[in-house]
């Protein structure tokens, strides 16, 4: 299962501003991997078409959503 609490940026916006955009980036892109992943969608071609859905649908409520919305896209992947 995924650790949501990892993927929060622990960095100062206000002292580095470029920084914190880069980190926040890198987990926005190590989320998007790992969720895929958990979801069984790794490698399939409409892995992240699946996540933008859910990330439009979920992300004003966090990671732990955005994964819910996903995990209900994949059951339609699947065969």
């Amino acid at each position: 299962m995924l650790d949501f609490g990892s993927y929060k940026n622990k960095l100062s916006y206000a002292a580095n501003p470029d920084l914190y955009c880069e980190e926040d980036l890198r987990l926005f892109n190590l989320f998007t991997a790992d969720a895929i992943r958990e979801a069984g969608l790794e490698g399939h071609p409409k892995a992240h078409k699946a996540f933008a859905l859910a990330w439009r649908d979920g992300h004003a409520e966090g990671t732990r959503a955005v994964f819910y919305h996903l995990e209900d896209l994949a059951e339609l992947l699947k065969d």
